[in-house]
């Protein structure tokens, strides 16, 4: 009877470690946003397609919001890629979801979760991404209005 019982709330145990694994919180742009993102990402000649695609949602302020898609090397032993590696959050982009980090995560994210310190002697760590080839586009969080899309010389058409 105990070794049923154990073995019952292990398994219960086990089941719920699974779903929560598997748990994520799913973004979704404004439609504007979303086909310009698409059509960025669509651009044949973009050399960022050689490597894999994440987002960077920040906030500039209240009412505006940004969204800057560019690319990381899987294989590479970088902050951004340990950091997309066990993200949950992800921005679907036509019919694909993107890997998602914000600005706040470069704000309070240590690049190493091994070194926290101690408590009044943690300065933290201000991590600031720079891509070489990348699209961001700014626009209301309210009405999903376009402000404006800055993206690189190698990056798609902007409209």
């Amino acid at each position: 009877m105990r070794i049923t019982l154990l073995a019952l709330l292990l398994m219960a145990f086990g089941l719920k470690g699974k779903a929560q694994n598997n748990k994520r919180i799913l973004f979704v742009l404004p439609d504007s946003v979303e086909m310009i993102a698409s059509k960025y990402i669509q651009h044949k000649d973009n050399p960022s397609l050689t490597h894999d695609l994440y987002c960077l949602l920040g906030s500039k302020g209240e009412d505006t919001c940004t969204i800057t898609i560019t690319s990381y090397d899987t294989a590479a032993r970088t902050i951004i890629a340990r950091w997309l590696s066990c993200t949950n959050r992800s921005v679907m982009i036509d019919k694909t979801e993107y890997p998602l980090l914000t600005d706040l995560d470069f704000k309070f994210g240590l690049p190493d979760d091994q070194d926290v310190g101690q408590m009044g002697k943690r300065n933290g760590y201000k991590i600031c991404p720079l891509p070489h080839i990348y699209c961001t586009i700014v626009f209301g969080a309210v009405n999903g209005k376009v402000l404006s899309i800055t993206s690189t010389r190698d990056a798609a058409p902007a409209e």
